[in-house]
């Protein structure tokens, strides 16, 4: 993301003013009349959704080399949504030349504000000031690139860069914690240990976590408020029955092609732990072939001879968990959360990682902030990586992170980076 919020909000708007403006500019050239403004602003909204959910307005995601591609998936959903938008609140959407025109032009300013941002971006520099040595280990294992200016009580007086953070072992003695507090005061980044890992790496870090971490204010708390509960639970029962009506034709479709690629059930009944470790009946589409763990549990890997011709690409998708909207439906699930595991799998990863156990304090989501940030589970590292990064999400949680990470889904769909 940009620097700082300011500067998000300084380029969506941007967007946003850009956008609708060549709309009205291309609807000038080819038809005689103007629409309503309001027709103009619904039809622009999409643009800044996807624009956020293909991840451009992180400074890293735009100067990657993709520029053609992203703008092309951009433009193509972007006339879709608006013109659904159009049908269902207007009637009739922009005309097709409207379109085309705007499109060419949207991708003349979209190669430009790319270009632009990329070069008045400054190179991201990851140092810290360490004051203690001993920590470096444990903060490289999660942050190998990052270089450390070893420093001591002596040579605060020498800070004069504020752009680098300043790392400390809170369980040092009172004077360091002082003199601390004095720099933080003037304007410097003061982290402890986890919390420059969980700043950076935006999971919590269960190997140097501390347990009172829980008891903070603000843990679990917004996660259980009524209002939020409320919120949730009613997007919960209009997304899914909206997607539901929506794409019956498309499941119809995959449950047609399921039939004729292998024997076997279409869809794949599964006992999951939910929220507060209840446990509840998850519906997937059949990836795999019938009987594939006859030899026990195990996690799907890379190119693993169990997975099915038509599996291969619902994993790839993630199209395969398209029936958990029925569970969202009824509940047992939300649109965002940890990822529900099996009971044996958990009682197992309850013994290997700290912690674990947490993750069933809210409830469990079709889709999450591990799965935008992390693969699929495939070993015990794996899965307490996913933890990590669930407990973030646990800490944060919002409405706003709820579509963020709605938002980013779209780009794992999109992409195909399941397995």
């Amino acid at each position: 993301m940009f620097k700082s919020t300011k500067s998000f909000f300084f380029i969506a708007l941007a967007d946003f003013i850009v956008v609708y403006f060549l709309f009205r500019f291309s609807n000038f050239l080819v038809a005689p009349h103007a629409e309503p403004v309001v027709k103009y602003i619904i039809t622009s909204v999409p643009y800044i959704v996807i624009i956020y959910g293909m991840n451009q307005y992180e400074t890293e995601s735009i100067k990657k080399d993709q520029l053609f591609s992203i703008s092309l998936i951009i433009i193509f959903l972007s006339i879709i949504v608006s013109t659904i938008l159009s049908y269902l609140i207007f009637f009739s959407p922009l005309g097709r030349k409207v379109y085309l025109i705007h499109s060419i032009l949207f991708f003349i300013y979209f190669s430009l504000r790319n270009k632009a941002i990329s070069k008045i971006t400054p190179e991201k520099t990851d140092a810290a000031y360490i004051i203690n040595k001993e920590i470096i280990p444990f903060i490289k294992k999660h942050l190998p690139k990052t270089q450390f200016i070893y420093t001591n009580v002596s040579n605060f007086k020498k800070y004069t860069d504020k752009k680098f953070p300043i790392i400390w072992d809170a369980g040092s003695d009172n004077c360091l914690f002082y003199k601390l507090m004095e720099l933080k005061l003037r304007g410097y980044q003061i982290f402890t240990v986890s919390n420059f890992v969980e700043h950076r790496c935006k999971y919590l870090p269960v190997d140097i976590l501390e347990t009172q971490s829980f008891f903070e204010a603000g843990f679990f708390n917004k996660a259980n408020t009524k209002i939020y509960s409320f919120v949730k639970r009613s997007v919960d029962i209009i997304i899914s029955t909206f997607f539901l009506i929506i794409l019956s034709p498309f499941l119809l479709f995959i449950s047609l092609l399921i039939r004729i690629d292998s024997k076997g059930p279409v869809f794949y009944k599964q006992t999951r732990t939910g929220f507060y470790d209840s446990e509840f009946t998850l519906y997937k589409f059949r990836s795999m072939v019938v009987n594939a763990e006859k030899d026990g549990i195990k996690w799907a890997e890379k190119n693993d001879s169990r997975i099915t011709g038509v599996g291969k690409y619902l994993r790839k998708y993630r199209l395969d968990e398209l029936p958990q909207l029925i569970n969202i439906l009824n509940g047992s699930m939300s649109l965002v959360g940890p990822r529900p595991e099996r009971p044996e799998i958990d009682e197992y990863l309850r013994k290997e990682i700290k912690y674990y156990p947490m993750r069933y304090m809210v409830k469990p989501g079709l889709t999450g902030w591990a799965q935008i940030s992390y693969d699929y589970s495939s070993s015990i590292e794996d899965s307490k990586y996913k933890l990590m990064y669930d407990l973030y999400y646990i800490k944060h949680v919002s409405l706003l992170m709820d579509i963020d990470i709605m938002l980013k889904t779209l780009r794992t769909v999109i992409f195909g980076k399941g397995r």
